[in-house]
């Protein structure tokens, strides 16, 4: 009854998609929650490594 252009914001459908390379992994979404709207994104490079040591902070 919302039709299409409700239909996110007041939260019956969600939608995520991923994209896988070599080198990195990247992650689309977007839902709704208590009817605000959100986008994800999310980026991961298979080549980082986090270095803990914060000495020089």
């Amino acid at each position: 009854m919302a039709g299409e252009s409700k239909a996110l914001e007041y939260g019956y459908v969600a939608y995520r998609t991923r994209w896988t390379t070599d080198n990195s992994d990247i992650i689309l979404g977007m839902i709704s929650k208590n009817y605000d709207p959100a986008i994800i994104i999310k980026y991961d490079d298979v080549n980082y490594a986090f270095n803990a040591n914060t000495d020089g902070l």
